[in-house]
């Protein structure tokens, strides 16, 4: 393999692939033409970052004041939490670099904790679940999108939450012999149970108008994606109960040299108020879960629920009833369809207003909040605190309200 060869066009958005890694290294490389990150954004990283430019030309900018031009051959290896970004890349040729992350562990714990743990210490077993996968007859919660109009902020609140997240990558979806794009590109947060994405849109087709009108109403959860063992199967469930469905979709990202696969069942756009939901079935479960990117700074271990705001929680709950086949259950001032794995629970502004103190962003009824369990409640809310994101410690967990950039809310609690 060469790393000079065969070049993806970078014209429309920086790609990363991710070449090698382990529990605490991550190699990748990144194609740039032209980018820069926004003017009031800055990396921070847990990560120290070795980055060697092979071909041509970049400046990184540091919030210590110094400058660097790099060219073929230049280097440089960036301490944890040294704040800096991309200040302009050659916009008239690629700019590839080679990026080494790694955890410069040492004997100085004081100093190692006060930057958030950087090197992090085993709170959590090393290897993978058993399976990912549901068990014929079985559905479980596999992920939430969040809808972005922009990946880097996006990103960079997630990663102030204390998550570690995949490169990013253009999805593309199988039609006949040929690949053709999805127009959306992602960067995800793998759980040892599930895992949340960042959906934003890379170029004009019909699937990212439609991540552009959510986005439209207010970037944050706009997809609930639930996987089964026969997705092809759950397609025709979907049709005899009503829904109208879209043709199966062959979905593909690129993870290395292979392609992580999913067969997607959809219902038409439009159908469910709150967004997408689809049924999935993963073909390449040991690409999308790669051991190397389940452990992160905040103890995050897996996705347990959706949380949907509405004026009547009856009326959606029975619609997702419908869709996952599972009974709705009310019990006081929370209806909840518990799954296989994970559950969804719908409720009333009001009551996510008092249990949490969460206020809905978006047109009723809409996916307000994403529960994920933690190692450690304590930690997680040292990590929120470090980063000046909004939280509230309550009976059940701690509810963090995302910014703006983000959106919605994550409900932590302990595992």
């Amino acid at each position: 393999m060469n790393l000079l060869r065969d070049l993806p066009d970078a014209a429309s958005g920086e790609i990363v692939s991710r070449l090698a890694g382990s529990a605490t290294v991550r190699i990748e490389r990144i194609v740039s033409h032209g980018q820069a990150s926004p003017g009031d954004f800055w990396y921070d990283q847990d990560e120290a970052e070795f980055v060697l430019v092979l071909a041509g030309a970049a400046r990184l900018a540091f919030a210590d004041g110094e400058t660097l031009a790099l060219g073929p051959g230049d280097w440089v290896d960036i301490a944890p939490h040294r704040r800096h970004r991309v200040a302009w890349t050659a916009p008239d040729r690629p700019t590839v670099w080679l990026a080494v992350f790694h955890n410069p562990c040492h004997s100085d714990r004081s100093e190692a904790e006060s930057r958030n743990d950087a090197c992090l210490e085993d709170t959590m077993p090393n290897q993978l679940p058993s399976s990912q996968l549901p068990s014929p007859g079985e559905v479980f919660l596999d992920h939430t999108a969040f809808f972005v109009p922009a990946m880097a902020p996006a990103a960079e609140a997630l990663e102030r939450c204390g998550f570690r997240l995949t490169p990013f990558t253009l999805q593309t979806n199988r039609e006949g012999n040929a690949t053709v794009p999805s127009g959306t590109g992602n960067r995800c947060a793998m759980l040892r149970n599930g895992y949340l994405e960042l959906l934003t849109a890379t170029s004009d087709t019909a699937l990212s108008a439609q991540l552009k009108e959510r986005i439209a109403d207010h970037p944050g959860l706009h997809l609930a994606a639930f996987t089964s063992a026969d997705a092809a199967a759950e397609h025709r469930r979907l049709v005899a109960a009503g829904f109208p469905t879209l043709p199966l979709v062959d979905m593909r990202r690129p993870v290395g040299d292979d392609f992580a696969r999913f067969t997607i069942a959809r219902i038409a756009h439009g159908t469910m108020a709150e967004g997408r939901a689809q049924f999935l079935t993963h073909h390449t479960e040991p690409l999308v879960w790669l051991s190397d990117m389940l452990d992160h700074p905040n103890g995050a271990q897996a996705l347990t629920g959706l949380w949907i705001a509405a004026d009547d929680p009856a009326e959606p709950a029975a619609r997702y009833a419908r869709f996952t086949g599972r009974p709705a259950r009310r019990e006081n001032e929370v209806t909840t369809i518990a799954l296989d794995r994970g559950a969804l629970c719908f409720a009333t502004p009001a009551h996510l207003g008092t249990a949490f103190g969460l206020v809905p962003a978006g047109k009723r009824p809409c996916l307000a909040a994403a529960g994920v369990a933690v190692a450690d409640l304590a930690a997680l809310e040292k990590c929120l605190a470090e980063s000046g994101i909004a939280h509230r410690r309550g009976d059940t967990g701690v509810a963090a309200t995302l910014p703006s950039g983000l959106g919605d809310a994550l409900l932590f609690h302990q595992a």
